[in-house]
């Protein structure tokens, strides 16, 4: 049986010891209202407002970018996103232009913003049904108001029911956003994690202290009272339970194209690397893995790996991965 080095442990690290913090307390005052208007802004934000203000009126985010970066996004629960530029809010609302779904679930609910119903000029309240008349003024789905420093643009999204016979409309997000707004220069993320962390999961106990890593992650996320998310690069995420590592995720991409800071890349982490074939995967795996469907699982001594494929060209490739400690 071959054994299984630090290029086996790829991509999600899960454990099951803990090292738990003290419990934090968050402050999530009441927002004034849930009201979305070109005039008045969100929720009582507006374009231009600081950081710190929005943090004064809603509390710390869920999600937030390094302070090194020019431009700066902001998160509140899994809905509610906000970009900066040189610390000004330049757009806000519920289009999600800037992360994959896959990393979106990870982040923690804010029933303030998540569970309730915002109404645009007091008339298209999210998640109303729209008459095929007035879904008549939405160009390209979408309609737009103008101010002398601010768009505000409501969209709608069509669904297929009764066994895509018919279609229902409905109010899906907005967006409201700087008319003056420019595109800072991408800032660049952080990829030298990978080479940390083989030489971590090259050693007989990878669990490791968030505080070993030697770099700064690019976005922090706040997930509970005891947990939370340290993004690094395009493909990295790591979680704590406490001060300990309980988690390590690597995707695909973790950006969508539309983000200031997408970056095509693969990432590679010792001998398995992104796209690589569902064969080589295997043969490098050893005798110590079977598969079934579109999953290789490996089983060590205090872990078991699991390695996720899709389908391309005919051939099975490696996308993600996911590790338990026993």
């Amino acid at each position: 049986m071959s054994p299984i080095t630090y290029a086996a442990l790829g991509l999600i690290l899960i454990s099951t010891s803990s090292n738990l913090a003290a419990e934090k307390q968050r402050y999530t005052p009441a927002l004034p209202s849930a009201q979305v208007t070109l005039s008045n802004g969100v929720y009582g934000v507006n374009i231009g407002d600081s950081l710190e203000t929005i943090q004064a009126l809603w509390g710390p985010p869920n999600l937030r970018s390094n302070a090194r970066f020019s431009t700066q996004i902001v998160m509140y629960g899994r809905s509610q996103f906000l970009l900066f530029g040189n610390n000004e809010l330049a757009s806000i609302g519920t289009v999600n232009r800037f992360f994959s779904k896959d990393f979106t679930n990870l982040l923690s609910f804010d029933e303030r913003f998540d569970d309730i119903n915002w109404k645009v000029d007091n008339k298209y309240e999210s998640r109303a049904e729209v008459t095929k008349l007035e879904a008549s003024l939405f160009v390209e789905d979408k309609i737009i108001t103008h101010s002398s420093t601010a768009n505000l643009t409501i969209y709608i999204e069509r669904l297929l029911t009764d066994f895509q016979r018919m279609k229902k409309i409905y109010i899906q997000a907005y967006a409201l956003e700087s008319n003056a707004q420019e595109m800072q220069a991408k800032d660049e993320l952080n990829s030298d994690i990978f080479a940390f962390l083989a030489n971590k999961l090259n050693q007989p106990y990878a669990e490791f202290n968030i505080d070993e890593v030697p770099y700064a992650a690019d976005f922090n996320a706040w997930v509970d009272q005891i947990s939370d998310l340290y993004v690094y690069g395009s493909h990295v995420i790591i979680k704590t339970s406490g001060t300990k590592v309980s988690r390590i995720y690597i995707y695909e991409n973790i950006h969508l194209t539309d983000s200031p800071f997408y970056t095509q890349s693969n990432w590679s982490l010792g001998d398995y690397k992104q796209n690589m074939s569902f064969d080589s995967a295997l043969k490098l795996a050893g005798k110590n893995a079977f598969h079934f469907g579109d999953e290789i699982e490996i089983t060590l001594q205090d872990a078991t790996v699991k390695l996720y494929f899709y389908e391309q060209n005919g051939e099975r490739r490696l996308y993600s991965s996911e590790i338990l400690f026993h």
